[in-house]
This record gives structure tokens, C-alpha cells and sequence, in this order.
């Protein structure tokens, strides 16, 4: 049985749902995409067109995150919010240079930043931009 990228990700949501259920990490993580305004994405703007195609990407610390999980991914086209990984890892800095991915041109990009202490998701945010 072949499975298309859309029953995939559909797999993947439904058990994130399930996981999450059953307490998301342990609990105590509230993902209300930002603390005190102090958990953001710095660079790229939302919907901004990067300058370009290895841009470096920022946001603020979160205060109790001992590490995030970084993903981004191209969008596929259709609509539906499918996208196709292009680059992701836990980091514990508040940076990642693309300069080892670059990126294509003239494409829609989804970028979300999950801010952890331990096991325990503390916050995501995220938003979407454009390449040249």
C-alpha cells in the first residue's frame, strides 16, 4: 500500500492529537505562542520576501526554554497547508543560519519554533515568508 504525503501528515496530526490527550510532554506547557511577549520570531517578518535564499533566522529567548525545536518547511501548493520539510533540529541557541540549506526561489516557507525545558513544550510561534 503506497501512502501519499497527505495521509502522512494526517497520520502524523492525528497522533500528535492523541499524544497531546494524554498530557502533551508531562504538561505545563501553556502554547499560547508567546510569555509576556518575550517568546517571538525576530527575523523573517510575517509574510516578508527574505533578502535571500540562506537567510538566518531569529526570535527572542523564551525564559525557561533549555532548548527549541526548529522546523521549516515549503509550502507544496493546494491550499491545504501541506508543506515539505526542508530543514529541522533542536538547538539551544536563538539563530539558525540556512547557509547549509538554501532555500528555492520564489517560494511560500513555513517556519515554527517550539520552545522546551526538558520534555515539556513551553510555547511555539510561528509565520510563514517568501524567497526571491
Amino acid at each position: 500500500m503506497k501512502i501519499r504525503s497527505i495521509d502522512l501528515w494526517l497520520i502524523i496530526f492525528l497522533f500528535i492529537i492523541a499524544v497531546c490527550l494524554g498530557g502533551c510532554g508531562g504538561g505545563g506547557g501553556t502554547n499560547d505562542n508567546t510569555v509576556n511577549g518575550s517568546f517571538s520570531i525576530i527575523q523573517p517578518s510575517e509574510n516578508a520576501t527574505v533578502g535571500s535564499l540562506t537567510p538566518t533566522i531569529s526570535w527572542t529567548a523564551h525564559p525557561n526554554a533549555t532548548r527549541y525545536y526548529f522546523y521549516i518547511g515549503k509550502d507544496i501548493g493546494g491550499g491545504d497547508g501541506t508543506y515539505q520539510t526542508v530543514y529541522m533540529d533542536y538547538v539551544t541557541s536563538t539563530t539558525v543560519s540556512l547557509a547549509a540549506y538554501p532555500l528555492e526561489s520564489k517560494a511560500k516557507y513555513y517556519l515554527q519554533i517550539d520552545a522546551y525545558n526538558g520534555t515539556s513544550l513551553l510555547a511555539n510561534v510561528n509565520r510563514s515568508f517568501f524567497t526571491p
